[in-house]
C-alpha cells in the first residue's frame, strides 16, 4: 500500500489537505512511497496537489496516487486505470485536486484520503476536450445524437452552467466561442452576454477563426465552393479561391493569424487578400513558429526552413533522415534561432539561417534543457547534467529507474523514481540540485 492517510487528511475527505500552497524545498524530498516495484512514475500538477501515475508489473498495473506537491503524504486512491486532473481553468494552479479526467473522457470526484473510491461525477459530459475560458469551462454533452455545448462558470455546479446548443467544432477566439451547427451554418455566441448569433450560413461545418476574422468555405449547392475570409469587426468578406471538398485541400489561418495558407498549391494570402511569396520546396516536414515551414527533398534529404513572405527558402546544414520521415525535429521555446533533432544519441543544433549545426554527442535517449547552458539527460541508470560550454559532465542523481519532468523544469523541477529491494519511491529534486556542476 500507499502511505497510509494522516489524521489532518481523514478530517477533509473531499478537500486539499494542505490549507497554503506546498512550497518545495531546496533540496530532494520523498514524496511517495510504495510497497512494490514500479516501472516508471508520470506527475502532474493541480494546484497545491500532484498526481503520480505509476506502472507496476502486477496486474492491474496502474496505481494512481495523490499528495501535497513536495510533501511526503502521497495516498493511493485508484487502481487500475488512468486519471489525470482534470484541465478546468487557464491557470492549472486554479485546477481542483479533487475532480480527475479518465480515459474513457469521464468526470471523477477522488477522495484525497483515499478511504473511498472515486465517484462519478456528471457522466453525460466528456472532460476532453475542455476549453477553459476566462468565463469558465467549455464542455460537451454527449449523451443525445448531436453534441451539446455548456459553459460552466463553476464547474461542476450545474444550477449556474449556460446551455450553449448542438455545436460542432468548438473554437474561442476573443470573448466568444464559434462553432458549427448542422446542417451548414456558423454560429457565434459571446461568452460574457450569451448573445448566440449566426455568422454565416450555407457553410462547410469546418472553419477557422481568430480574434478578428473567420475563414470559411461555401457550401451552396452546385459551387464552386469558394474560400471566404470574413473580417468580424467591419463584416467585409474577401474571396481567396475555391475549395475542392472531394480532394486533399486545405485552407487554414497560420498560427500566428496574419496568413492564409493554401497548403495543397503552397499559396499565401495576407488578411487584405493580397498573395504572399511562400516558396515551399519538396515535401513538407512539419509547420514551425515564425510562422515558417520545415520541408525536404525526398531523394537526396536536402532540408529547407522557409518563411512566409521570402524570396526563396533557406537551405539548412542539415540531411534530413528519408529513412525515418516522421522524426521528433522543431523550435525549443530557449533557442528560436535554431531547430533541434535527436538521433543515434546526437543531438544537432541547426541554425534556421542556414550556418554550421553544432553536434553535441552521446545525450542519451531524452535530453532536456535546463537552461540555454545545461542540459539534463540519463545515461544508463544515472541522471547527468551536461554544461555545454565546457563540454563537462556532472552526476546529480544515481541509480534511478525512471524520472518524469514538465516542459518547465526549471520552476517545477522533476520527479525520480528508485526502486530497491522490491519497494518504490518518488523523490522530488529542484532544479537546484540538477545544476550543481558548472
Amino acid at each position: 500500500m500507499i502511505r497510509t492517510p494522516t489524521l489532518a487528511c481523514l478530517v477533509a475527505l473531499m478537500s486539499s489537505c494542505a490549507a497554503e500552497p506546498a512550497s518545495c524545498p531546496d533540496e530532494p524530498v520523498r514524496v511517495l512511497t510504495l510497497a512494490e516495484p514500479a516501472e516508471y512514475v508520470h506527475a502532474a500538477r493541480a494546484a497545491d496537489h500532484t498526481y503520480y501515475t505509476l506502472h507496476v508489473p502486477a496486474e492491474p498495473s496502474l496505481v494512481i496516487a495523490v499528495g501535497t506537491t513536495c510533501q511526503d503524504d502521497a495516498v493511493e486512491v485508484v487502481r487500475g486505470t488512468r486519471m489525470d486532473p482534470a484541465r478546468l481553468h487557464l491557470d492549472p494552479s486554479d485546477d481542483d485536486p479533487t475532480i480527475a479526467c479518465d480515459l474513457f473522457n469521464r468526470f471523477f470526484r477522488l477522495d484525497l484520503t483515499g478511504e473511498r473510491g472515486p465517484t462519478l461525477l456528471l457522466p453525460h459530459l466528456s472532460c476532453k476536450p475542455a476549453i477553459p475560458t476566462a468565463y469558465g469551462v467549455l464542455l460537451t454533452d454527449h449523451s443525445a445524437m448531436e453534441p451539446t455545448l455548456w459553459l460552466f462558470p463553476d464547474f461542476p455546479d450545474e444550477a449556474t452552467a449556460r446551455r450553449i446548443g448542438t455545436a460542432y467544432f468548438p473554437t474561442v477566439a476573443g470573448d466568444a466561442v464559434f462553432y458549427a451547427k448542422m446542417p451548414a451554418q456558423i454560429r457565434r455566441h459571446d461568452l460574457a452576454t450569451g448573445h448566440d448569433a449566426a455568422v454565416v450560413d450555407d457553410a462547410y461545418l469546418g472553419f477557422d477563426v481568430t480574434d478578428t476574422h473567420l475563414l470559411w468555405v461555401d457550401a451552396s449547392a452546385g459551387g464552386p465552393h469558394t474560400v471566404h475570409l470574413l473580417d468580424l469587426d467591419s463584416g467585409e468578406q474577401l474571396e481567396l479561391g475555391e475549395n475542392d471538398p472531394e480532394a486533399d485541400d486545405e485552407w487554414s489561418l497560420d498560427a500566428s493569424g496574419q496568413y492564409v495558407i493554401h497548403t495543397s498549391l503552397w499559396e499565401a494570402f495576407d488578411l487584405d487578400g493580397r498573395a504572399v511569396s511562400l516558396p515551399v520546396p519538396g515535401k513538407l516536414s512539419r509547420v514551425l513558429p515564425g510562422p515558417a515551414y520545415l520541408s525536404y527533398d525526398e531523394i537526396d534529404g536536402s532540408t529547407y526552413y522557409t518563411r512566409i513572405g521570402a524570396d526563396e527558402p533557406t537551405r539548412l546544414d542539415f540531411s534530413y533522415p528519408l529513412e525515418d520521415p516522421l522524426i521528433s525535429i522543431g523550435v525549443h521555446p530557449l533557442f528560436p534561432d535554431r531547430l533541434q533533432y535527436r538521433g543515434d544519441r546526437v543531438l544537432h543544433l541547426i541554425p534556421i539561417d542556414g550556418g554550421p549545426t553544432t553536434q553535441i554527442a552521446d545525450v542519451g535517449p531524452y535530453p532536456q534543457w535546463l537552461d540555454t547552458k545545461h542540459l539534463l539527460m540519463n545515461i544508463g541508470d544515472d541522471l547527468v547534467t551536461l554544461h555545454v560550454p565546457s563540454g563537462e559532465r556532472t552526476v546529480v542523481v544515481e541509480d534511478i529507474t525512471n524520472y518524469s519532468y514538465t516542459d518547465d523544469i526549471l520552476a517545477d523541477g522533476i520527479h525520480v523514481l528508485y526502486v530497491r529491494d522490491g519497494a518504490s519511491e518518488v523523490w522530488h529534486y529542484p532544479a537546484s540540485v540538477l545544476l550543481a556542476g558548472p
